[in-house]
């Protein structure tokens, strides 16, 4: 296998837990986009289903909370003698209530039982239906969603408690569970049995008494578009002065304005899917950067291996996007599979009835998601490092196993066979360093140099001490170059010192076992340099 992917799969194996938190902190923030933007996107297409049945919904002008008198009805039918453009004028007087007992709420309308057929044609009901629900004061007409929820069916005598006077159980007979329509929550009665219900409440009140013949809103039904611009303006003039002044809208319009003012959940939603996403940013990013400073050292062994910094960027950045990817995956699928293959499917919600999870949004949530991991991967990839690992792979800390699993991937160096002995491991008196820079390849070929120094500070100054270097035969001339000090580790150039190195290698053609090289090295800051004379300098961070 490649070495670039057994490096990859050992960086994310190495600590699962680490692993498994990250693609959590990227899958939550992904699954709430994606329901978050589930539920605008089952608004917004209720919203345009609202404009599609070429309705005005006629309120009073200071608030909805305000009712209408009923009999604006037979003015608004005036306005086209010839029916034609105006199909159908339904007032509807809104109930709400509950099941007694029960604190489930429920939505519940009367409406003008005679035209409330021709207004809402979306309820695709059956002759059999029209002709029960016409005979039949009592009906009520439940969503089928309502009906699973609340175990009715038709026939069933039920009870409702209203959420507005008169506050008193009203009881209905279920004449059908709309399977056809669109809404499968809202419930219909008629308007005219809560007339009856309200005068046998407040039998004192006379027939002027406010609270009788009134209607909450009046939903129009027009033939065409420009028929609908041409009476929102008109049936306003009709009541323009009047105790009772309109405000007309068409329904997709009236329907943004009621869910603005309850909930206006798609602003908030889009502000959460917003921060949510912001979270997922700030955990990877904070993951990555930690990943990338605790594999430091191996970086820095693998840069002084020959290996060139796309290397160690490329891996960085693979291993952020296959993160970032996994917790992708398992955000947008994890709602996709939950609310549209199992029992959630069912669940029921105020205005868009079901949530339905589309593909489109699993691709925008996945396309987020790599989003991020590039994003990150690139925060951490090029991030400066610190200081001590400009300095290459000795002293800093790697293991021999480590060199030799890079050894058995990749052969080192083609002049000599180097077993654990290639890293220096030595240390010198307190906080003292080793510093090597190994295998560089030239041409294709790959040649073996050495660059030792060590520093460290003793009673307050700094020094060079003797120490002993253990390091392969190395072919060609060697020198002392103490010019890269300056260049590498920026020390001082004003304090003496002594380094003495000492050369163990394999035996040699005529059967030297080593040699041994002193050398007085002339600032505390470099000790001395070993070089190949094909070696162009050590690659460093």
């Amino acid at each position: 296998m490649n070495l670039r992917f057994i490096y990859l799969s050992r960086n994310l194996t190495r600590n699962p837990l680490r692993t498994v938190l990250t693609c959590l902190a990227v899958a939550l923030p992904i699954i709430i986009y994606v329901l978050s933007m589930s539920v605008v996107d089952g608004l917004q297409a209720f919203l345009d289903n609202s404009a599609k049945q070429l309705r005005l919904a006629i309120t009073q002008k200071t608030s909805i909370i305000n009712p209408l008198p009923a009999g604006h009805r037979a003015k608004i039918e005036a306005l086209d003698p010839t029916h034609q453009r105006i199909l159908a004028v339904c007032g509807l007087r809104y109930i709400g209530g509950q099941r007694p007992g029960e604190p489930v709420p429920l939505s519940t309308l009367a409406v003008d039982h005679d035209s409330f057929v021709a207004a809402l044609p979306e309820n695709n009901l059956t002759p059999e239906e029209i002709e029960t629900w016409n005979k039949d004061r009592q009906a009520l007409m439940v969503g089928r969603g309502t009906a699973e929820d609340m175990g009715w069916k038709v026939g069933d005598q039920v009870t409702i408690y209203p959420s507005i006077p008169p506050y008193v159980n009203i009881q209905f007979r279920v004449v059908s569970t709309l399977p056809n329509a669109t809404d499968i929550i809202t419930n219909w009665c008629r308007r005219d049995y809560m007339e009856e219900v309200l005068r046998e409440a407040y039998p004192e009140a006379d027939e002027n008494d406010e609270r009788f013949n009134k209607v909450t809103f009046f939903f129009v039904r027009c033939a065409s578009q420009a028929d609908i611009d041409y009476y929102r303006q008109k049936i306003d003039e009709q009541f323009r002065g009047s105790p009772d002044e309109t405000k007309t809208q068409d329904e997709k319009t009236f329907m943004s304005e009621f869910i603005t003012q309850q909930f206006d959940l798609p602003k908030n939603l889009t502000i959460l899917s917003a921060l949510t996403v912001l979270v997922a940013v700030l955990a990877a990013a904070n993951t990555m950067s930690m990943n990338f400073r605790d594999r430091i050292n191996e970086i820095a062994t693998l840069k002084s291996l020959g290996f060139g910094g796309g290397l160690a960027f490329a891996l960085i950045q693979s291993e952020s996007l296959l993160l970032c990817g996994m917790g992708g995956l398992i955000g947008s699928l994890g709602p996709y599979i939950a609310f549209n293959h199992t029992g959630l499917r069912n669940i029921t919600l105020p205005v868009i009835q079901t949530l339905n999870i589309m593909p489109f949004t699993c691709m925008k949530a996945m396309g987020i998601a790599i989003a991020i991991g590039i994003f990150c991967g690139h925060v951490a990839g090029l991030a400066r490092l610190p200081h001590e690992s400009r300095f290459g792979a000795s002293g800093l800390g790697i293991t021999h196993g480590f060199a030799a699993d890079l050894q058995l991937a990749q052969p080192l160096c083609t002049k000599a066979q180097h077993g654990a002995d290639i890293f220096c491991g030595g240390r010198c008196g307190r906080r003292a360093r080793c510093f090597a820079v190994v295998h560089r390849r030239h041409k294709g070929v790959a040649s073996c140099g050495r660059f030792i120094a060590q520093h460290h500070r003793a009673d307050g100054r700094r020094d060079c001490r003797k120490h002993e270097h253990y390091l392969p035969r190395r072919r060609g001339k060697t020198r002392s170059d103490a010019g890269h000090r300056a260049r590498f580790l920026g020390f001082p150039d004003d304090q003496p010192g002594t380094l003495r190195a000492n050369i163990d290698s394999p035996p040699g053609p005529r059967g030297q076992t080593g040699q041994r090289r002193d050398s007085r090295c002339r600032s505390g800051g470099m000790a001395g340099a070993y070089r190949n004379e094909n070696h162009r300098g050590p690659s460093f961070f």
